[in-house]
């Protein structure tokens, strides 16, 4: 018998430890204890309290409302994205440290690629004034021709692609 009665104490002991108390405040400012939480209570700010030593365990915040979690979920978004750019930047900036040995290399790499793009601009500058004069070239032809009563036939399928004069 006492065997079973300190059993049984030591099965009742731990359940006093675990026991927890409440402390919430109301709309109206009044402080409330409590072993056992309201469902008006659920959504305030709230401590949990050790029901043995009078400790706090444990703290919840109120919760938030659906505007101040949609605020909340932007702001995460915005935090995450200004985060990814920074490690995107920080990247390409390892990249580049990587590759050039000093800025003046680096300076050197631009100027590089500046006068390639320069060059390849006046390319195709020229490339254009040339395809421009040949059509000048070409009209001006047709127009003698026209002027000149001589029209161009395109020759039937054949191997010349070449129209002929009638």
């Amino acid at each position: 018998m006492a065997v079973a009665a300190v059993l049984a104490g030591a099965l009742v002991a731990p359940e006093a430890d675990a026991q927890k108390l409440y402390r919430w405040v109301d709309e109206d400012g009044k402080v409330h204890y409590s072993q056992s939480l309201p469902p008006e209570a659920v959504d305030r700010a709230r401590r949990e309290l050790s029901a043995r030593s009078g400790m706090t365990t444990g703290q919840v915040e109120r919760a938030l409302t659906d505007e101040e979690r949609a605020e909340a979920a932007a702001e995460a978004a915005i935090m995450d994205a200004s985060r990814k750019l920074a490690e995107e930047r920080a990247q390409r900036d390892q990249v580049l440290t990587g590759s050039y040995s000093s800025e003046s290399d680096l300076q050197r790499a631009y100027d590089e690629r500046f006068s390639l793009v320069d060059e390849t601009l006046k390319a195709t500058r020229i490339g254009i004034d040339s395809q421009r004069q040949t059509l000048a070239s070409l009209l001006a032809s047709a127009a003698d021709r026209e002027l000149g009563g001589r029209r161009w036939m395109r020759a039937p399928r054949s191997r010349s692609a070449r129209p002929t004069p009638t």
